[in-house]
């Protein structure tokens, strides 16, 4: 019964300090102490209570996951692994909408993507798949998220 527990105690500790420790070191030797625990209880109290431990390894396992997504990523610790978020910033697609029927110039061939000036700017481009030259009058189409669609004048 020590054996086994002291098994499961490492193995918990193991994928515990994973967190911490990169390289998938920790969290194999973790889960291969937790298959030990249950095949150790296999050999010593039967299959029934292997069975039993192995789903309640399961069952616990998924239980705390859940919980480490809940909680975790608002805790103290888990802001120090993310990001702050963005303030102040526009996303391109929004802007690029108003963009819609604007008229402008080819500055580079498009084929069927190059560079056009469109209200002032220079913007990365697509034709409707046919290719134009330089200097050709286009007008925007269509903008799909960051992509924006010209065909000419």
């Amino acid at each position: 019964m020590t054996l086994i527990l002291s098994l499961i105690l490492a193995g918990l500790a193991l994928v515990i300090a994973e967190i911490f420790l990169p390289g998938m070191i920790c969290g194999i030797i973790g889960g291969v102490c937790l298959v030990a625990a249950v095949i150790a209880t296999g050999a010593e109290y039967g299959v029934d209570r292997a069975l039993a431990l192995f789903f309640a390894e399961l069952a616990a396992g998924v239980v705390l996951f859940a919980v480490w997504m809940k909680f975790f990523p608002n805790s103290p610790l888990g802001k120090k692994f993310s990001l702050p978020p963005a303030e102040g910033q526009t996303s391109a697609p929004e802007e690029l909408q108003k963009l819609t029927g604007s008229a402008g110039v080819t500055v580079t061939p498009l084929r069927p993507s190059g560079t056009a000036a469109i209200s002032g700017r220079r913007l990365t481009v697509s034709s409707e798949g046919f290719p134009l030259p330089a200097g050709v009058k286009i007008k925007v189409v269509k903008v799909e998220g960051a992509r924006i669609v010209v065909r000419s004048v």
